[in-house]
């Protein structure tokens, strides 16, 4: 008896897990395009490939974690600030720019 109840408790458990993977692969795999601006991409992509034909590896490097963290914020629920943004965007980038001058 305690064995059929371990066995059922364990197949119960593993039912579960399933369906919660189930369900987060069905919900992740809805994407939300409420909020995306394709000209505001359009913006930023083109602004990428501007920094990189001029050299400009530090705008770049800026773009890029900039790119990284909005990926990261979606991820999340969008839950950062444009004024965080451009406070991280300036730390990016005084942090790259004293990089590059050590560098030479």
């Amino acid at each position: 008896m305690r064995t059929l109840r371990r066995v059922f408790g364990v197949a119960t458990m593993l039912a579960l897990v399933v369906a919660m993977f189930v369900w987060l692969e069905h919900v992740m795999s809805q994407p939300d395009t409420k909020g995306f601006d394709p000209q505001e991409m359009g913006r930023l992509e083109s602004a990428m490939w501007r920094s990189y034909y001029e050299g400009q590896w530090v705008r770049l490097a800026c773009q890029t974690m900039r790119a990284e963290a909005m990926a990261y914020r979606d991820a999340r629920g969008g839950k950062i600030t444009e004024a965080e943004w451009q406070e991280i965007t300036r730390q990016l980038h005084n942090a790259y720019t004293s990089l590059k001058q050590s560098l030479t």
